[in-house]
């Protein structure tokens, strides 16, 4: 089948403003965890479609808003994350939990703050969601609840949400590479063999089995019974962690936004995030399961062996995919048609539909998008 994209799609100027509305800002975007906003006035703060936000907890209920003072527009917060009320550091303006100015300095000197005037200057809210611990935003009011837009993947996020334990690394680089090209190596296994025969490769990993519903995708694919024996004196220590298989399991909630783990044991929070046209920064939060009652020194010390083996090897993966998309962009810009997919690049195919429907005014027809299963070509 062919792809459904031209390469000016993955180089244009224009083409990069246009989605940072059509899809950024009309779309669920990850922003961060529950854990992060726990306290009263804790806060984060994100980027989406590049106008900046911030999402914070007011008196328990979580709000969102437009990092810009509606005094003088400066950012209300600096950082990536903090704790305090809602205050301009500019002038000192202050502002409510819903957003409306509740104390101006030398208030008396501004010619106009009637009541109908201050409401005028609230903050540009934004709407927010979560699913298990994963919190989301979006500038579109008229969206529909986080839930429902990732109908299909839902309870995936929910149940492996529910499995994070402790935070065990972080991968945080930039690839000079549209961020279509980045999402798209994520969603088949298809180069598995040639990019990644050091990682991914030593998992002697079997069929993939993967799944397109609407625009949400899964893959799954099981590793060798010799690799799972290989595994299994940390499977038999750990067989109380909340969320078990016996291969790797990856998802993606369209746009950017995915979800993979090995074995149940570890997991790896990915985000997308555009720069450029063609620069695009992925950051991969890596966390460990979580168990039941306490562990012994013998088990905390296999454990700590392997997460920091699991850090190592989503850092080589990471750069795998670095190497070869950024030579995939720089391919791609002496080509003027698009490629050709097999069926085990499906999900590719699932994710560009869901582009072009929010891209053009018309729905894009695609047969790839009700759900399908396919286990017929093997990753190695």
């Amino acid at each position: 089948m062919k792809t459904l994209l031209n390469s000016s799609d993955y180089l244009s100027p224009e083409i990069y403003e246009a989605e940072q509305t059509a899809i950024f800002r009309s779309t669920w975007q990850f922003v961060g965890y529950g854990h992060q906003l726990s306290e009263n006035d804790a806060w984060i703060t994100a980027e989406i479609g590049g106008i900046a936000i911030f999402v914070q907890n007011c008196d328990g209920e979580l709000k969102g808003f437009v990092n810009s003072c509606s005094h003088r527009f400066s950012r209300l917060r600096v950082g990536e994350s903090g704790k305090g009320c809602i205050q301009c550091p500019y002038h000192g303006w202050r502002y409510n939990r819903d957003g409306f100015p509740s104390a101006i300095p030398s208030k008396p000197r501004f010619e106009d703050l009637s009541p109908e005037r201050l409401r005028e200057l609230r903050l540009d809210t934004v709407m927010v969601d979560s699913i298990g611990p994963f919190i989301f935003a979006c500038l579109n009011p008229g969206v529909r609840p986080a839930r429902d837009c990732f109908e299909g993947i839902a309870h995936h996020i929910e149940n492996i949400g529910s499995a994070l334990g402790p935070a065990i690394g972080v991968v945080d680089i930039e690839i000079s590479a549209n961020w279509k090209l980045v999402v798209e190596n994520t969603l088949e296994g298809y180069h598995l063999p040639w990019v990644h025969g050091d990682t991914f490769g030593k998992l002697d990993m079997g069929y993939p089995v993967f799944e397109v519903i609407g625009n949400q995708a899964t893959s799954y694919a099981p590793v060798s019974r010799a690799t799972l024996d290989g595994f299994a004196k940390i499977n038999r220590r750990f067989q109380n962690r909340p969320y078990h298989n016996e291969g790797y399991f990856h998802t993606v909630a369209f746009p950017a936004f995915g979800l993979g783990t090995l074995y149940g044991m570890t997991f790896a929070v990915q985000r997308f995030i555009p720069m450029a046209p063609e620069r695009t920064r992925l950051q991969v939060d890596l966390f460990g399961t979580k168990l039941d009652g306490t562990i012994d020194g013998i088990n905390s010390s296999i454990l700590n062996h392997f997460y920091a083996m699991s850090v190592e090897f989503s850092r080589k993966v990471c750069l795998e995919d670095l190497g070869i998309v950024e030579l995939q962009q720089q391919g791609i810009r002496a080509r003027k048609q698009g490629g050709i997919l097999s069926y085990e690049e499906q999900r590719i195919v699932g994710f560009q539909c869901a582009y072009l429907h929010l891209m053009t005014s018309a729905p894009t027809v695609c047969n790839e998008t009700t759900p399908c299963r396919h286990s017929n070509t093997p990753i190695l």
